[in-house]
């Protein structure tokens, strides 16, 4: 068997961090991941593998962009609620910690002001505790939201927000929520309620224009009552859509996303294992490449747009503590960086 410097001439070279200032076809061989990395073209509708995060996590906060995007809380392998936060661009680093370890939060934003809500904590049960991050340090918003919650969505950005769905936490009924927040940068102030309550559901897109997808609802349907159910909002009000996810009767929950408005968002991942990734266009689903994760992760983190999205963390069934892996979404035919193998 040849070898890559009997055709090529030289050797691979050995780096860390990521090289800036690429070539198309530049190859080398990252000394950190241990992986042998190509720059190439990727795409359309094609997923790369990207470097992993220090803290294996699922559930976790998640918002900004392809290129630069932040993941903070969630869920470690020993169930514990983690403070840690790291940014990407296109490698991960660590950042401040959070005030309060968190898991199953709302979170949007971007990776230099980014915001946290929700979510369940220790010896708190269900949180109505608000975050702001500024790119280095956390600080705590003296306003807390109206209904503490977990498993919620959010979208937005930290001075415009929505909160919406989720469910309590604790030792009485559980109670799924329909109810919508809107945030200012200062408040939390009510919105027009969801038309099915659900928790643990798919969201993206701003505060004036969001949409939720899937999750979990009261209606007796199998498995793990995922719902089809899409409804968009536009700053007051939920209108629901007459399109339905694609790839089961049964919907999903748990589901990573990313987009940016209402009719344009990616949904991967989710419950049941499913490594299933779906693109809305505002009219109807369509099912489009698959995560590399042949298992299927659920629990994931994302960042992004319909075309360009970061998904990360989560948990599978065969790694059910949670995942340090990070996948990046090429909707369009883009440069990108692959990794060909990990030695």
């Amino acid at each position: 068997m040849s070898t890559y410097f009997a055709v090529k001439g030289q050797k691979i070279q050995g780096l860390s961090p990521e090289p800036t200032n690429l070539t198309l076809g530049q190859i080398w061989y990252n000394t950190s991941s241990q992986g042998i990395r190509l720059n190439t073209v990727i795409g359309p509708n094609a997923w790369a593998t990207g470097n992993n995060m220090s803290v294996a996590r699922k559930r976790a906060g998640g918002c900004g962009t392809q290129t630069a995007a932040v993941s903070f809380g969630g869920e470690g392998p020993s169930g514990n609620y983690i403070t840690a936060t790291e940014k990407y661009n296109g490698t991960w680093t660590t950042s401040g910690s959070m005030s309060l370890g968190r898991n199953s939060l709302g979170s949007c934003g971007v990776e230099t002001s980014a915001l946290a809500f929700g979510g369940t904590a220790p010896g708190d049960g269900t949180s109505d505790a608000t975050e702001k991050f500024g790119g280095s340090t956390w600080t705590t918003n003296p306003s807390s939201m109206t209904y503490g919650r977990w498993l919620l969505k959010g979208a937005g950005t930290q001075t415009a927000a929505v909160a919406f769905g989720g469910e309590n936490a604790g030792s009485g009924p559980t109670v799924f929520y329909g109810y919508t927040e809107n945030f200012n940068g200062s408040v939390w102030t009510n919105g027009g309620n969801m038309n099915q309550p659900r928790y643990n559901s798919g969201g993206a897109g701003t505060q004036t224009s969001a949409l939720v997808f899937g999750g979990t609802n009261n209606q007796p349907t199998f498995p793990d009552f995922a719902g089809t159910f899409t409804e968009q909002y536009n700053g007051s009000t939920w209108t629901t859509s007459p399109a339905t996810l694609a790839s089961s009767p049964y919907g999903r929950s748990d589901i990573g996303a990313a987009g940016a408005s209402n009719t344009a968002v990616l949904a991967f991942g989710g419950s049941p294992s499913s490594n299933t990734v779906e693109s809305f266009n505002g009219t109807a689903w369509t099912i489009t490449t698959a995560l590399n994760n042949s298992v299927g992760r659920r629990g994931m983190s994302g960042a992004g747009t319909q075309t360009a999205a970061l998904g990360f963390g989560g948990y599978t069934s065969t790694s059910p503590s949670g995942s340090t892996d990070t996948e990046i979404w090429f909707g369009s035919q883009s440069p990108g960086v692959a990794t060909l193998a990990v030695l």
